[in-house]
């Protein structure tokens, strides 16, 4: 008789374990994923900028995890920009431009650092002709 109402009771706040069982997961599963982005391949960041603006879009990330990924990408994006062969900076360009086009809501600062690096990029190859067909972000 006793175990009935301790039951009850851990029903009636199971609702409130869910909710902070649902935000332990989804903070896990941000933790995840910035080392992730910061791993990813030039291949594969148009799928990395989609989906983190599908995050934010569908409100999966508050404002806070939200930033730390946009972050994290934008960290990354730099350094495969600052690798980038030159076969690679018209993806490069456009994956600047989708970044640009989904922080536009103005969820994120301006993308002007990206836009340097991918800059200084085009600028070290126009002046080092002997590294355009290299780069580590092939």
């Amino acid at each position: 008789e006793d175990d009935a109402p301790a039951a009850a009771r851990a029903g009636g706040g199971g609702a409130e374990e869910r909710a902070a069982e649902a935000a332990a997961q989804r903070t896990l599963s941000i933790s995840e994923l910035v080392p992730r982005i910061g791993r990813m391949s030039f291949q594969e960041a148009p799928r990395f900028v989609s989906h983190v603006a599908w995050l934010q879009e569908c409100g999966i990330v508050d404002s806070g995890h939200g930033a730390v990924l946009l972050q994290a990408l934008r960290r990354r994006l730099a350094e495969l920009f600052s690798k980038a062969p030159l076969r690679a900076l018209g993806a490069a360009g456009d994956l600047l431009a989708s970044l640009e086009a989904s922080t536009a809501t103005g969820r994120g600062p301006s993308e002007g650092g990206l836009r340097r690096a991918l800059e200084a990029r085009l600028s070290y190859l126009l002046y080092h002709p002997e590294d355009r067909s290299g780069g580590g972000a092939s």
